[in-house]
């Protein structure tokens, strides 16, 4: 492929974004990943801060909050991070001081209280290759649903809130000991850290998938989130 073709196709598709949209940018795990090896939601430490030096020649980074207000977007982008990983702040922070990048956690809340978040049971089991001895238990899985069951298992069929019912009681039924080092999301308030980079947003309790609840339960849920940060 000669030099022009080259540049053509590099510059088009980001000429169309940028004269088209105002993306905001989404991330889970990043840092460390004893527990997230090769999945798709981790990003390690040097990759993350080559991204962000590639958005930062397009977009400038600036709150959710000053995102959502400004009519127009034009240049803006924003930065959210999922479900309140450990590593996040452990790790990952020191790459949003240096770029002086302001982030959004959306967390949990019912870590805080020792739960293990539920996406990191089926992880768990899906590393362990524990997956077909699940479904063989389940009430609500096939063998089907066995080679694509981390897509699957959140799927708007499956009530979030029994699937998680079924893997607490197969993990117990299995003697499973999901110990200290399998409590990956945030479970002290020490990470909670006041920081003008850093807000805090609700994801809810438990991050089931809310639109396999009913509207009762997803009420509940992102009650028990909001209460929390009443506590603050």
């Amino acid at each position: 492929m000669n030099i022009l073709k080259k540049i053509l196709l590099f510059f088009i598709p980001i000429k169309f974004v940028l004269d088209k949209y105002n993306p905001i940018f989404l991330y889970h795990s990043l840092g460390r990943a004893s527990n997230f090896n090769s999945n798709i939601d981790h990003v390690d430490l040097e990759t993350l801060e080559k991204q962000l030096r590639y958005i930062q020649k397009y977009w400038k980074f600036v709150t959710i909050d000053e995102y959502i207000d400004t009519k127009d977007k034009k240049g803006l982008t924003s930065l959210t991070i999922d479900d309140g990983y450990k590593n996040v702040i452990d790790d990952a922070f020191k790459v949003f001081e240096k770029l002086e990048i302001p982030i959004t956690i959306f967390i949990n809340s019912s870590t805080f209280n020792g739960k293990i978040f539920w996406r990191d049971k089926i992880r768990y089991l899906i590393q362990n290759n524990m997956i077909k001895e699940f479904v063989k238990y389940s009430k609500l899985f096939k063998e089907s649903d066995v080679n694509n069951f981390y897509f699957i298992s959140k799927s708007t069929k499956f009530n979030s809130k029994q699937v998680e019912i079924e893997l607490d009681e197969f993990i117990l039924r299995k003697n499973i000991d999901l110990n200290t080092e399998h409590k990956l999301c945030f479970d002290n308030t020490k990470y909670l850290i006041n920081h003008p980079l850093i807000n805090y947003g609700n994801h809810s309790a438990n991050h089931y998938f809310l639109s396999s609840l009913s509207k009762e339960e997803q009420y509940k849920d992102i009650l028990e989130c909001k209460n929390f940060f009443g506590k603050f």
